[in-house]
């Protein structure tokens, strides 16, 4: 079992032709935007989409009136829904084999704007109802899907989990290991 751990990430860019006081500020500004004094009210607003991706994001919440429990607690988070949310992302963080990136065709199309995160940004502010948006989402996977093809959308998902793609997969990695073992044994004698 690998757990996926959200996708994609915060992706900020500099000009290296910009005067090196505004790069210094560019840069300046971005540090302080994506660290520890900042970001933690990035993800716990519900409107941003944007998963904890720092453990600070996660300390002290064990204490329903520290600081970090009450950023969470006033953008409408009950304690046990946060506990509920730390242990199964600090799993994900810590899993030797979880997935950190969806690595398939059409991932914006599944993760984007026009894809899922919109049609649950819509459900979560009340523009769809429940029902609206199961049918919208079951809609759009069975258009990526026909799109993308299962089979290859199975594969790449499987490759980026470090599982084999195919049956003749597996054996071949065996064979190479086994191969290796035997050359590094003569090698060595």
């Amino acid at each position: 079992h690998a757990p996926f751990y959200g996708e994609g990430g915060i992706g900020i860019v500099f000009n290296s032709n910009a005067r090196p006081d505004i790069l210094e500020a560019a840069i300046s500004f971005s540090a302080d935007l994506t660290g520890p004094n900042h970001s933690l009210p990035l993800v716990t607003s519900v409107g941003t989409l944007i998963d904890p991706y720092r453990y600070s994001h996660f300390e002290n919440v064990g204490d329903e009136n520290s600081a970090e429990s009450k950023v969470y607690i006033g953008d409408g988070w009950n304690h046990e829904s946060i506990l509920q949310w730390q242990q199964s992302t600090i799993q994900a963080f810590e899993h030797s084999n979880g997935v950190k990136d969806l690595g398939i065709y059409g991932k914006t199309q599944y993760t984007g704007e026009l894809g899922f995160e919109s049609i649950l940004t819509d459900f979560l502010s009340e523009k769809k109802s429940s029902e609206g948006s199961r049918s919208t989402l079951e809609k759009t996977w069975a258009h990526l899907t026909a799109r993308y093809g299962k089979d290859v959308q199975q594969k790449l998902y499987r490759k980026s989990l470090g599982l084999p793609t195919s049956a003749f997969e597996l054996p071949i990695v065996i064979l190479c290991i086994v191969l290796f073992s035997i050359l590094s044994l003569i090698a060595l004698t």
